[in-house]
């Protein structure tokens, strides 16, 4: 990834020989050690949905029900803010991170909950 560059990650559930219902939630945040300090989850998608809900806020969680015998999916985006006024690190730190190729990481948590 390099500075403003928008990337993703895929949650692929499936429960396709599952016989009840169930929910999963699934909490999402930016670790703390990242050396990108600049990195965002900025939205999600839902069962390859071309249509991106972008987020308020900084930890999401999203909640799915999914019936017996189905999948589901989950597209989480990410992005490196590079923008001047909510960025933390500027453009020569920002190059300098890329070019010495920085680790950035997420967390995700996904609880799964069966339904009546």
């Amino acid at each position: 990834m390099v500075p403003g560059a928008i990337g993703y990650f895929d949650i692929n559930v499936d429960g396709s020989s599952i016989s009840v219902p169930f929910k999963y939630t699934v909490t999402s945040s930016i670790s703390n050690d990242n050396e990108i300090s600049d990195l965002k989850i900025i939205g999600y998608s839902i069962d390859n949905n071309n249509s991106i809900t972008y987020l308020t806020e900084i930890n999401p969680n999203v909640e799915l029900n999914v019936q017996a015998n189905s999948t589901s999916h989950v597209r989480v985006y990410i992005q490196w803010n590079d923008e001047p006024t909510t960025q933390s690190l500027n453009d020569t730190e920002d190059t300098l991170l890329a070019q010495d190729v920085a680790t950035g990481s997420v967390v995700v948590n996904v609880k799964f909950e069966q339904r009546n």
